[in-house]
Formats: C-alpha cells, sequence, structure tokens
C-alpha cells in the first residue's frame, strides 16, 4: 500500500474516538520513531459504541490469527470464500506489495479469542478531499465484503464502521463490492436506509440455484440443445471423451497445473493476461488452490479426450456457495465448443451435490456462454456505506466514487473498442 509519509494508522487527525493500547499513536505523526511503525501492528482500540474490540493487522500479524479466522468462516453470516484464509492471505502474500491490504478484525472481549469480523480493506484516495475506505477487491474475487458472526452481524458490522469513522483518520464510509442484494448481508444493508446506504452499482449475473422449480438448463433453447448433442458427437470421434473432477491436495496440485498450462496456451496468454504469465498469481493459484483442496473446498472439472483436458474449470466452495472461479479450453477444439460442453458437465456435477445450495458463476452480466445455459439471476451491488460522524461528507464522496467508477467504465470501452479496431 502507497502512503504518503506515514501508514494509514499512524496519521492521526481530530479528537480519538478509539483508544489504542500503543502510547506511541498518540503521538504527533511527525514525532513518531519509525519503530512505532511496526509497534502499532496488530494494536487494538476499544469500541465506545458496541464494547468491541477493534485489531488492524498487516498480513504477516493477521496470519496469527489464522485459526480465530477459521472459526468465523464456519459460524459466519454469509460465504465468501475469497475472504477466507486460503484465499485471501494467499493473495495478499503473493500480489505486488503495492496492492496488500490491511486486516480489520473486531474481537469480543467477553469471550476468548472470539473473532466476530474481519474485513480485508485499503484506503480510497482520490483527492477531491475524499476520506472513505474499501473492502479489498481486486480481478481474481467477485465479492469485496466483510465476513461477520452470524448471530452478532449487526454488532460486528457497527464496530467495523466505527473503526471507519474514527480516528486516526476519519472518513466518511466503506465501499463494499459484489454483494448479493438479497443475501443476509444485503439485506442488513438496506435497514440502514438511503441516508446511509448509497448504490453505486448493480447489476445481475447467472447462478445455478439447488432449490430453482425450474430445470437447470432451461435457458438453453431446442435449436442450442440439439447443436450440443451434435458438437458431444462430433467430439467424441476425435477419441475418448470422460469428465474427470480433482479433489484433494494431490489431484488438485496436479490439475492447477494442467488448467493453467491449459490457459497459457489461448488468447488470455496471447494477451499476457494468463495466471501462469505473472509469477504472482502463479503462486497464489498453486497456493489458493492447494489450501482449499485441505478442507475439500476445491474441486476442478476437466473434459477430457484420449486423457488430455479439452476444458477445465476451478470450483471453490465456503458453506453452502460455490464459485465457478476460472475456466479455459482449448482453442484448436473450438469448433466442438468444448467450455459449453464443460459447463453442462459442471451443471450436472453441482446440481448433484447436496451440500450446495447455490453456484455463483463469477461472471461478467450477459455472459455469451453461462447465461444460456443457467435461467437463475442474482442481483449484485456495490455500495458505499456511511460510517459514523462522516454522514456531513457521505453523499459528496458517494458522487465522487461514483464518478470514478463510471470514468473508468469509459475508458475500459475505450480500450476494447480500440482492440476491436486493431484487431480487424
Amino acid at each position: 500500500m502507497v502512503a504518503n509519509s506515514l501508514p494509514f494508522w499512524l496519521q492521526h487527525t481530530g479528537q480519538p474516538m478509539w483508544r489504542s493500547a500503543n502510547p506511541d499513536l498518540d503521538a504527533a505523526p511527525e514525532r513518531r520513531c519509525p519503530a512505532a511503525v511496526e509497534r502499532a501492528l496488530g494494536d487494538r482500540w476499544m469500541g465506545a459504541p458496541t464494547g468491541l474490540v477493534v485489531e488492524v493487522c498487516d498480513v504477516e500479524a493477521v496470519a496469527r490469527h489464522v485459526d480465530a479466522w477459521s472459526d468465523l468462516v464456519a459460524r459466519c453470516f454469509e460465504p465468501n470464500v475469497f475472504n477466507e484464509p486460503a484465499f485471501a492471505l494467499s493473495a495478499a502474500r503473493h500480489f505486488a506489495p503495492a496492492h496488500q491490504p490491511s486486516f480489520v478484525l473486531i474481537w469480543d472481549p467477553s469471550v476468548s479469542r472470539r473473532l466476530l469480523g474481519l474485513c480485508a480493506v485499503r484506503r480510497l484516495k482520490l483527492g477531491f478531499g475524499l476520506d472513505a475506505w474499501t473492502a479489498w477487491s481486486h480481478q481474481q474475487a467477485t465479492v469485496a465484503a466483510p465476513l461477520l458472526d452470524r448471530n452478532r452481524a449487526g454488532e460486528a458490522l457497527d464496530a467495523l464502521l466505527g473503526w471507519c469513522g474514527g480516528p486516526p483518520r476519519a472518513a466518511s464510509g466503506l465501499v463494499l463490492r459484489g454483494v448479493d442484494a438479497n443475501g443476509p448481508l444485503g439485506r442488513l444493508l438496506q435497514t440502514r436506509g438511503p441516508a446511509r446506504l448509497a448504490v453505486l452499482d448493480r447489476r445481475s449475473r447467472a447462478v445455478l440455484r439447488r432449490s430453482s422449480t425450474e430445470p437447470p438448463l432451461v435457458a438453453q433453447s431446442s435449436k442450442r440443445a440439439k447443436e450440443m448433442r451434435r458438437q458431444q458427437r462430433r467430439l467424441a470421434d476425435t477419441g475418448l471423451v470422460d469428465v474427470e473432477v480433482a479433489s484433494g491436495g494431490t489431484a488438485v496440485r496436479e490439475a492447477t497445473e494442467r488448467f493453467l498450462e491449459l490457459e497459457a496456451r489461448g488468447w488470455k496468454g496471447a494477451r499476457d493476461t494468463a495466471l501462469l504469465r505473472d509469477p504472482g498469481l502463479a503462486a497464489f493459484t498453486r497456493s489458493m488452490t492447494r489450501l482449499l483442496a485441505r478442507e475439500d473446498k476445491c474441486h476442478i472439472h476437466s473434459l477430457n479426450v484420449d486423457g488430455v483436458p479439452v476444458a477445465m474449470g476451478i470450483v471453490l466452495s465456503s458453506g453452502d456457495r460455490s464459485f465457478f472461479w476460472k475456466t479455459a479450453y482449448d482453442e484448436t477444439q473450438a469448433q466442438w465448443s468444448p467450455g459449453k460442453q464443460l459447463a453442462l458437465a459442471l451443471t450436472t456435477s453441482q446440481s448433484g451435490r447436496a451440500t450446495i445450495a447455490l453456484t455463483d458463476s463469477c461472471a461478467v452480466p450477459d455472459h455469451p456462454m453461462i447465461d444460456r445455459l443457467w435461467s437463475d439471476r442474482m442481483t449484485v451491488t456495490d455500495v458505499f456505506v456511511a460510517a459514523p460522524g462522516g454522514f456531513r461528507r457521505f453523499a459528496r464522496d458517494a458522487k465522487l466514487i461514483l464518478l470514478r467508477a463510471q470514468a473508468r467504465a469509459a475508458a475500459k470501452r475505450f480500450v476494447l473498442a480500440v482492440r476491436r479496431l486493431v484487431g480487424r
């Protein structure tokens, strides 16, 4: 994380709502010695509104709380595999240092080692007087939201927002991205009212629900279904076709290497965006899939022809929710739609998992492949939640964040348009 002179937890403004256990934090910034930066990591604040303890950790400090973190995952308000230790710690350790987050932990001091909430955060630096926090988001995750204890979610959220609005540098709010609008967290946020909650973006994406009253492939027309059967027969003419699902440490480790190689041979490799092209991303993927596989939370599906993968997909799980995280296919076999055939096989496999209520496609809205297979949709929102003490600035900052997002979207559309023109 880039900082001007001192990390955010040492930048002091106003009268403290939170008292630090470290006296170095109460000194003026220019009087703090460099050693105070290290001593401040992991310091705790007692939140006056709730009586809970808020602790801020760097990557290595939060790693010492993995047991409590994993316990919170088991009783969390809403599953989020992207905020589990295996995923979030692997990402934080292997991504570039400039993109590393800080971790805000909410503790109940009356219960030994009871963690009630955890959120990876970064400072939003936009200029124009904007002062806000954002839950850590990046291209490898589709949800940037905290883990909250299911029985005390409201208290934990209040403590998190109280920390955002308190010293050392008060902020007007916290940005959360990819929130299921109709999920437990989405409903909890809606109780805060429009004055304290700004919707920055609303979209939908395909999901597969086990409880759906419709067949999982209802979105596929009879014409497309007939064409898929024809392509399946043609692919079978090229060799012995089988579907393999890797689970467990050794199988997932080997399947991960095959996936990385398959993805790198395709268009992502040509554009230098494949995971294998970036040493940090490759290391993160290997570490994350291996660690989740130990908990049976990572399955890698392969569509093989004569034992060679022509399409693969990585599915991550947390609680009763799965995430269709990544997919890749052999582009030399594109005429037989191996990626779509893999998705069909994965649909059958996920529908048969009794412990999984919902599989999130993790796809962009109106995806040309998965939207034609899965008829159910999940409404997803990016929201800006007001912090105590920041209400006067909240509406202004929400507008600035929205303008920034719109500018980025316009720039992205421009780049894609240029790429299409160059490619012609």
